[in-house]
C-alpha cells in the first residue's frame, strides 16, 4: 500500500494505514503489520482523525466513483466500521493528519473540480457538520497539525494539474 494518497493515523502505540479498501495496523515495536477490517468505501486522500478511541476516515477519492463525502468510523476494540453523517462536499486532498481540536474534527481545503477553501467542523458526539470561515488560499494535498488550539495547514497553493 506504499502509494500516493495513503492515509494513516497513530492510535496508541500503533499506526493504522488505509489505502482504498486495505487497512493495516503497524506495530513499530515488532515491525509487523496486521490486516484489519477492510475500509467499506475504498478511497485515498481522505482525512483520518481520532476522537474517543475511534478512527474516522472522511472524504477522499473513492474507487470507483471519484471525489466522495463518505464519513466512516472504525472501532478498534471490535474491529468494525459504521457510517456517520456525510461531509457536506465531495472532496479529496483535504487535511489528513488528525485535525482534531477539543474533540472536533476539521476538514478543510481539498478539491473536486475546483480547489477549495472550504472549512468544515465535524462533531462526532452529535454526528453533525457545521461550516466555518473559509481559508485564504485554495489548495489540496495539504498537511496539517493541531497545536495550541489552532489548526495549521501547510502545502501547495492550488493550481491546475498538467
Amino acid at each position: 500500500i506504499a502509494a500516493q494518497g495513503l492515509m494513516g493515523v497513530r492510535y496508541g502505540d500503533r499506526i493504522h494505514l488505509f489505502y482504498k479498501t486495505s487497512h493495516y495496523e503497524y506495530d513499530p515495536a515488532t515491525d509487523t503489520y496486521t490486516s484489519k477490517a477492510s475500509v467499506p468505501t475504498g478511497r485515498t486522500w481522505g482525512t483520518c482523525a481520532i476522537v474517543n478511541n475511534k478512527i474516522y476516515v472522511i472524504g477522499g477519492y473513492a474507487y470507483p466513483g471519484g471525489p466522495t463525502n463518505v464519513n466512516e468510523v472504525y472501532n478498534p476494540s471490535s474491529d468494525s466500521w459504521s457510517v456517520k453523517a456525510p461531509l457536506p462536499n465531495n472532496q479529496y486532498g483535504v487535511t489528513r493528519e488528525n485535525p482534531v481540536i477539543n474533540g472536533l474534527i476539521y476538514v478543510t481545503h481539498g478539491r473536486n473540480t475546483p480547489f477549495y477553501t472550504d472549512n468544515y467542523l465535524y462533531d462526532p458526539a452529535g454526528d453533525t457538520w457545521r461550516r466555518k470561515a473559509s481559508a485564504q488560499h485554495p489548495r489540496d494535498g495539504v498537511g496539517c497539525c493541531a497545536l495550541g488550539g489552532k489548526l495549521y495547514v501547510v502545502g501547495e497553493i492550488g493550481r491546475a494539474h498538467v
